[in-house]
């Protein structure tokens, strides 16, 4: 029997099927069941490498918590005094020895400094404040390199070539005010050729470097820097396209200045954090080699309703998550840097593939961009908990996931490297512990 989902029907004909149900119904059923399976997988996957237990410690060591120290930082609630005259107290205790004496819970922010100065000489080093930090240059042509070391004159038709000699090819001692015609030679096409595509890489270079001016490069690719060196990896996104407005005041015909708004569609980058990352458990030491990618993000309910209306989003999917409420827990993951999220709504962004039938329930607009015979298609899906809102192609025609990885050091087949902050673990506890120790005999001596 033929599957009815993977076909169009008239309205008429849907009203006739038992319960008159809209097989797009059950696609988009389908769709969200597929991508929570992998999101399931992903998140499984990252939990049991045991990478986020290794963050948490990292950022628990750059702020300088531990286990003798946490209590310090739990939010502290008000207790009433037990007497008129007795103070406000806190439910927060403090850690003693046998004797009953406090025991120190200082902390020596080692790992603080450590990455900071990590983070700040390689800033230093990529991100010079008075130049650019890349450069472009014709790729090196052997046929154009050979050319330049040819003199022989360029003939057609029996008669040579000529051109317009330059200033330092006429002599000095010529009478004649303009230059005279020289023999056109070969060396003369190729330095022709070779002046042209330099202008042309170096035209390339300044539009990209403005691209990164208006994508703020040098403050993303800081935060980056400081998540690789706190954690072992940064996480950047792009290029994907984003809109910027334009600005220009321009006179009337009457000699009024009118602003002129303009909206330009650029690529663009900017940093993302590695907690919000679920790449492909196949994708190894780079998400890029993984089939899918997913990122996180929470969003308020003003922020969800104002996707409404947008190009791609589905709004009556959108009406269905607002109307089941917030999906977040109070805490969603290991990072001691989360806030609460209860009251807001968990969204999921997927790079990845779909089928072409499934992009045409999604967005039959962009559907009908891909040729029929293709199978699979490159798509970036956005879900709110396990209902699919939004669906379109991917800006990138390679399809590749825009997503790079960057990490401070290879961590052998995974895409999370090793950073600053586990690189001293050891020497952070033995600080610690010295430290505690030297203020605990002085205290008990006291």
């Amino acid at each position: 029997m033929r599957d009815l989902s993977t076909i169009e029907l008239p309205q008429e004909v849907i009203d006739e099927l038992p319960g008159g149900e809209d097989p797009s119904d059950r696609i988009l059923a389908s769709i969200a069941q597929a991508l929570v399976d992998k999101r399931s997988q992903a998140i499984a996957f990252r939990t049991a490498s045991g990478i986020e237990e290794t963050w948490e410690l990292c950022e628990e060591a750059y702020i300088g918590i531990d286990d003798m120290n946490r209590e310090e930082y739990n939010q502290g609630k008000w207790i009433k005094p037990p007497t008129m005259q007795g103070p406000v107290r806190t439910n927060q205790g403090s850690k003693t020895v046998q004797g009953g004496d406090p025991r120190s819970t200082a902390f020596v922010r080692l790992t603080g400094r450590y990455v900071d100065a990590g983070k700040a000489k390689i800033s230093e080093i990529l991100f010079q404040l008075e130049d650019k930090p890349f450069s472009f240059s014709p790729d090196p042509v052997v046929i154009l390199e050979e050319g330049q070391k040819d003199h022989s004159p360029i003939v057609e038709q029996g008669r040579a070539l000529t051109r317009p000699a330059s200033v330092t090819e006429v002599p000095s001692t010529t009478a004649s005010p303009t230059p005279s015609d020289v023999p056109l030679t070969t060396s003369d096409l190729a330095n022709e050729r070779l002046d042209r595509l330099k202008s042309s890489a170096e035209k390339a270079e300044n539009r990209v470097y403005g691209w990164m001016l208006q994508a703020q490069h040098h403050r993303e690719m800081r935060k980056v820097i400081f998540d690789a060196a706190r954690l072992g990896v940064g996480v950047v996104k792009g290029p994907y396209p984003t809109h910027r407005r334009k600005l220009s005041v321009v006179k009337g015909p009457d000699g009024v200045p009118t602003v002129n708004i303009e909206q330009e569609l650029i690529p663009t980058h900017a940093w993302r954090d590695p907690w919000n990352i679920f790449p492909d458990p196949a994708c190894g030491e780079n998400v890029r080699d993984g089939d899918y990618l997913f990122e996180r993000e929470y969003f308020s309910e003003k922020q969800l309703r104002q996707l409404k209306g947008l190009p791609g989003y589905l709004d009556a999917q959108i009406d269905k998550a607002l109307a089941l409420g917030p999906n977040t827990g109070a805490r969603t993951g290991k990072n001691p840097n989360e806030r609460d999220t209860r009251h807001q709504y968990e969204v999921w962004h997927y790079h990845g593939t779909l089928k072409r039938s499934e992009l045409a329930v999604l967005n039959p607009k962009a559907a009908q961009d891909v040729p029929k015979e293709t199978e699979l298609v490159y798509v970036v899906a956005t879900m709110v908990g396990a209902i699919t809102i939004r669906g379109t192609l991917t800006p990138l025609q390679s399809g590749e996931i825009p997503y790079h990885s960057i990490p401070w050091q290879r961590r052998s087949g995974y895409w999370a490297g090793m950073g600053v902050g586990e690189q001293i673990f050891v020497p952070q506890r033995i600080v610690n512990a010295a430290t505690r120790a030297v203020l605990n005999n002085g205290g008990v001596s006291a």
